[in-house]
């Protein structure tokens, strides 16, 4: 079939439809495109469940409007039967799934700030943290002006002693020495300031983005793949109420990440999550009540 070239061809259209001063309040090629992929339901569900696709805006926001459109109830039938609803598992919420497996077994494995990037928080994303590296920031910035002008105080210092340099017995020259000694001293301070404050901005900067490679952790990726997953069972059952009851393995995948240690420290955190990614636990708690 040409699910693959029509879908791509489409959205080059798409993107180009404003350069020739077209003014649709919808695009006219989706109705045709979604007649077609009704027809061939399983290129069509191969296609955008592809983990790089699914988490693509370009491709998800155009898989979402051809779901919900009047003509594609056979596609719609197809995505919410057995298989496609296993590949919609193991497709979106596999990665999350299985960090809960790991605790399960390894229920001894500590889950404190140090190890919150394995549930995909970042503790610098918040704004408290954000403020604290551009003070950081900030503070090398300033102490480089410092070492300027002592940089500039310490030649100035040189020349004057060199401009003494006739007799070093002298007490001229040595008042002169022991001022430029002391400026040097603060030039050295000044130098060593800046390099420490630089140092420590980098290791801050390492920690903010550092993850266990030992560990799956629930990457940005993955919590693209967790959210398109809860936007395509949201589909699935406001269009068939009776998906959930119909689908115990669904309902079961839920309540395990209702009762993950992951979601439970993503709604304390959220401050240090992506906006995107806030309403995690409204929709487990609507999926699980409905």
């Amino acid at each position: 079939n040409f699910v693959e070239a029509l879908v791509k061809t489409t959205i080059r259209l798409e993107s180009v439809l404003s350069a020739y001063g077209a003014k649709f309040v919808c695009s006219p090629f989706r109705e045709p495109l979604s007649r077609y992929l009704n027809r061939h339901c399983a290129g069509t569900v191969g296609f955008f469940l592809e983990e790089h696709r699914l988490s693509n805006p370009m491709y998800n926001d155009l898989f979402f409007d051809i779901l919900n459109r009047d003509d594609s109830s056979s596609l719609r039938q197809y995505l919410g039967g057995k298989e496609c609803t296993v590949m919609l598992l193991n497709v979106c919420f596999e990665r999350p799934l299985a960090i809960i497996r790991s605790e399960k077994q390894s229920p001894t494995t500590k889950a404190g700030s140090t190890h919150l990037n394995a549930y995909g928080i970042n503790q610098w994303y918040s704004p408290t943290a954000q403020r604290k590296l551009e003070i950081a920031r900030q503070a090398i910035e300033m102490k480089k002006k410092i070492l300027s002008a002592k940089q500039q105080e310490e030649a100035k210092s040189k020349k004057s002693l060199q401009s003494k340099g006739g007799d070093k017995k002298s007490s001229d020259y040595q008042a002169a020495l022991k001022v430029h000694q002391g400026v040097r001293e603060a030039y050295e301070r000044a130098k060593k300031e800046v390099e420490d404050a630089k140092n420590s901005y980098a290791r801050q900067i390492s920690t903010a983005f550092q993850r266990d490679s030992k560990q799956r952790t629930m990457n940005t990726s993955a919590m693209e793949l967790q959210t398109q997953g809860f936007r395509l069972v949201g589909v699935l059952t406001k269009l068939d109420p009776q998906y959930l009851s119909q689908h115990n393995d669904v309902v079961r995948a839920m309540r395990w990440l209702w009762r993950s240690r992951g979601r439970h420290y993503r709604l304390l955190h959220e401050e240090e999550m992506p906006p995107r990614y806030h309403n995690e636990s409204l929709l487990l708690s609507r999926f699980l009540v409905s």
